[in-house]
């Protein structure tokens, strides 16, 4: 009986010590574990206290502030907003990573280790993707597509714009020069001796006539100050007058579909072009577009309009998102620059988490992205209430400009209408005066 009953405490003796052990693993896991609430909501801090975020110029949300001598931007003001309401204790320590072009800052993260959390930004994937370069990726800041913006150098550019008309047309004028005289030779020719007032014999005087009316005639202007008489230069004018409206109207289509191109719709052309992007930007490019353009990443993107002297040899550029591109043009931030084209291709600014994460990481990286977008969307949205309400009530009593031209010229007219009227009125006086003086 007592080895019986000796039997039984220690059975119990094993349960008592199995439901120790486990209730002391689990307190080790709870260990450090802190819970916050927010609207309602459990969020935990995640099980690492610190997070190191490595990251590159990309203004308006990362750039070097030279007066503080760290890290600042809409991101840093985001990100503290953010850990206010997700985990307050958590620390985060910020690393400007040493990087030229996009492939260093892939090939830096492809083999940075999992030992310990760290964030990289700025990464670009389309939206709605969980990855990018084979690691985790948090979506931040969407994109409704980039913008393509043509660079204008001053007078360079005005004189490549004529270079690019006349680049199209010289062929049509230099043959509608060389057709006209040739024109005006034969013409003299055929009708110099039955027509020797129009088209005397002296061959220099009598073709200069006969190109004379050859661009008359080319043009359909008809001046009608000279013809031809004999039948043959007559069979000839008409032959001229077809050519002549064909080699106008080309040169009239070629032109106006020259200055109209930038209003029609068409694929984008840049290959072998020079195009300045942001830093990190051109793979995400490469891989999504087929430009097979010549791509500068420019680290201060931002201050592209004051350092223009530096990147004269780009054409075009590229900006993260074509809404607040017009919004940069449409405030005079942006001068010398025009939209080239809007490129409907959603995508997303974010950044690649790399680490040795755990399930209860989750609750806070949900909570972390979450309050980062809303700090963002609520700052634009904001902006978007303030320009409505500068906008609205002075757009009430503003005229176009091309209002603005009719009433100027109608005021020109009247103006001038008014002094030949006085001019009129004054030289009916004066003549009636003269008709009194002789009458008396």
């Amino acid at each position: 009986m007592a080895q019986k009953d000796m039997m039984n405490f220690s059975a119990l003796g094993k349960i008592f010590t199995i439901v120790l052990l486990q209730n002391v693993c689990n307190f080790r896991a709870t260990v450090g574990v802190s819970t916050y609430r927010n609207n309602g909501s459990t969020y935990f801090c995640p099980s690492f206290g610190k997070i190191t975020l490595r990251w590159h110029e990309f203004h308006p949300f990362t750039h070097y502030n030279s007066s503080s001598k760290a890290l600042d931007g809409n991101l840093v003001h985001y990100m503290r907003k953010a850990l206010n309401i997700c985990c307050p204790n958590l620390e985060i320590i910020r690393e400007k990573v040493d990087i030229n072009s996009s492939c260093e800052m892939e090939i830096l993260i492809r083999q940075t280790a999992p030992d310990e959390p760290r964030v990289y930004f700025p990464i670009f994937a389309n939206r709605g993707d969980g990855e990018q370069f084979e690691r985790r990726f948090l979506g931040l800041f969407d994109s409704p597509g980039p913008a393509v913006l043509k660079v204008n150098h001053g007078i360079a550019s005005s004189s490549n714009e004529i270079l690019y008309f006349l680049k199209d047309v010289w062929t049509i004028v230099v043959i509608s020069f060389l057709h006209a005289v040739l024109a005006g030779m034969i013409i003299w020719y055929l009708d110099h001796e039955s027509n020797p007032q129009q088209f005397p014999s002296g061959s220099l005087y009598g073709m200069g006539n006969g190109i004379w009316w050859a661009f008359v005639t080319m043009t359909t202007v008809g001046y009608g100050d000279k013809s031809p008489h004999s039948t043959l230069a007559r069979a000839f004018a008409v032959l001229w007058m077809i050519e002549g409206t064909v080699l106008t109207a080309l040169f009239a289509a070629q032109l106006t579909a020259d200055l109209t191109a930038d209003e029609i719709t068409k694929e984008l052309n840049l290959i072998d072009k020079k195009v300045g992007v942001p830093l990190g930007m051109e793979t995400f490019l490469v891989k999504e577009f087929n430009y097979a353009a010549h791509f500068e990443e420019l680290e201060h993107f931002h201050d592209l309009e004051e350092n223009m002297e530096t990147y004269e040899s780009l054409e075009y550029l590229i900006f993260f998102d074509y809404v607040e591109a017009q919004e940069l043009l449409k405030n005079g931030h942006m001068k010398n620059i025009v939209i080239e084209k809007n490129i409907a291709h959603k995508y997303s600014v974010g950044m690649i988490l790399i680490g040795n994460f755990v399930a209860d990481d989750e609750s806070f990286f949900t909570c972390w992205r979450r309050e980062l977008v809303d700090n963002r969307e609520i700052e634009r949205a904001l902006e978007r209430c303030a320009n409505k309400e500068n906008t609205e009530e002075p757009t009430k009593g503003q005229l176009s400009f091309s209002t603005y031209v009719v009433i100027t010229s109608a005021v020109c007219l009247m103006f001038f209408l008014t002094l030949i009227v006085i001019r009129e009125y004054r030289r009916l006086k004066r003549q009636n005066n003269v008709v009194a003086i002789n009458n008396s």
